[in-house]
């Protein structure tokens, strides 16, 4: 039955996968903020960070991110949410548990498996709680709880860490996601699967059909590239800031976790609130404008990226406000699009690629790659090396704008062939 459409609720549930992706995000960024505590603790080294809590991290979450979004297109993705939500909150518990540094890695992993049934899932519900005209904006407000979980993580994780130590900076913030996750499990109403697309839902026959159908278009294979990139600019930022900041500007913990607090995430967050209605209103006269937006402000993020790497003086972190808000006003185009031009039986399928494209590429490539550049550069450079392994994100910006603008050669076909297809 069509149920779940009402006004006050649709409100509700974005409220929800709002608080759903703060979380996701506070348990996976909060690492970042503790990597030199962890370091001195457990004697590990840069690339071994880099490689074992940040690429193989990503593996998982890619192996993990497929099965499950196909479990979101043909089965019930309050279940979907409850039971990843809970397994990465334990798990980011697990992590100030863990003993030793296999341990830590292996708690990690299982963060990266359950977090794997965050974003495409809510995603997902999104598309079947508000009509493509209104999905920009509602994506934006699900995309701003990634921005708010980084302040949670920034703040919280650098305090807790200074006060108490970076295990009990995990065990607090793994809490709240089991409570949520139970919340989520008994009060989340599951919509009629393209109810408002006008459509009948028919259910996807395999992960392999719908991944083929979505690779077909031209256009998804450059949205794909155009989020990868995207999502190697702010993730390699989000786990090695922290460390740069407190390598080569001296900071504390808890000036880290201040400074990061008042310089990123509001500034992503105002980006993502901004840009949600704009994007929507100008991709009502032509669709391409969600591309042409990443592409704008993916250039506009350039200057300020080489300020904040190269510049001497502490003054160059106030860059980071420029580059945040950059990187947090295309995100709601990168859903809306990636939403819009999917198939309705595999929207989830499409956020998951996303998903696991963009962690392959940040988490995974992006944060090993600059930290095996940090112990190559170290004996000529130093503590400074981190200054140079990071301006990789700068040409990861231009690239991403590359795609965007290819992608909008092909977006309103693919999008007319999908819509008479399904």
């Amino acid at each position: 039955m069509a149920i779940t459409t009402h006004h006050n609720y649709r409100h509700y549930v974005i409220a929800l996968l709002f608080l759903s992706s703060v979380v996701n995000f506070a348990d996976r960024q909060v690492f970042g903020l503790l990597i030199e505590s962890i370091k001195r603790d457990l004697i590990v080294t840069d690339s071994e960070i880099g490689l074992l809590t940040g690429f193989v991290f990503a593996i998982f979450h890619s192996i993990a991110g497929l099965p499950i979004a196909r479990w979101a297109d043909t089965g019930s993705r309050r279940l979907v949410i409850f039971t990843g939500m809970m397994g990465w909150s334990l798990c980011t518990i697990g992590c100030g548990l863990a003993a030793n540094f296999p341990l830590l890695v292996l708690a990690r992993l299982g963060i990266g498996v359950g977090e794997a049934a965050g974003t495409p899932t809510a995603h997902s519900l999104v598309s079947d709680y508000f009509a493509k005209d209104r999905r920009g904006t509602a994506l934006g407000i699900v995309s701003v709880g990634a921005g708010m979980g980084v302040l949670v993580a920034s703040l919280g994780g650098g305090w807790l860490n200074q006060l108490y130590g970076w295990r009990t900076a995990f065990i607090v913030l793994g809490i709240p996601g089991i409570l949520l996750s139970l919340l989520i499990f008994f009060t989340l109403k599951e919509p009629v699967r393209g109810q408002l697309d006008g459509k009948a839902y028919k259910p996807p026959k395999s992960i392999v059909a719908s991944v083929t159908t979505l690779f077909s278009m031209r256009a998804y294979r450059h949205i794909v590239m155009m989020a990868a990139l995207h999502g190697f600019v702010g993730s390699t930022g989000l786990f090695w800031h922290p460390s740069f900041m407190q390598r080569v500007h001296g900071l504390s913990s808890a000036e880290v976790g201040t400074a990061l607090a008042m310089l990123s995430p509001p500034f992503a967050m105002l980006g993502m609130l901004l840009m949600g209605k704009p994007s929507d209103a100008l991709a009502r006269k032509d669709m391409r404008w969600y591309v042409w937006l990443m592409a704008t402000t993916m250039v506009s993020v350039v200057p300020f990226q080489l300020f904040l790497y190269c510049w001497p003086t502490r003054d160059a972190l106030y860059a980071l406000a420029f580059i945040s808000f950059g990187a947090g006003a295309g995100i709601p185009a990168l859903h809306a699009v990636t939403q819009f031009i999917a198939p309705t039986n595999s929207r989830a399928m499409a956020s998951a690629i996303n998903v696991t494209i963009v962690n392959l590429a940040g988490s995974g490539i992006g944060a090993a790659l600059v930290g095996i550049l940090n112990d190559v550069l170290a004996p000529a450079f130093g503590q400074e090396a981190i200054r140079y392994s990071l301006l990789v994100n700068a040409v990861a910006a231009v690239w991403c704008a590359f795609h965007a603008l290819m992608a909008a050669k092909t977006v309103r076909a693919d999008a007319a062939a999908t819509a008479a297809a399904v």
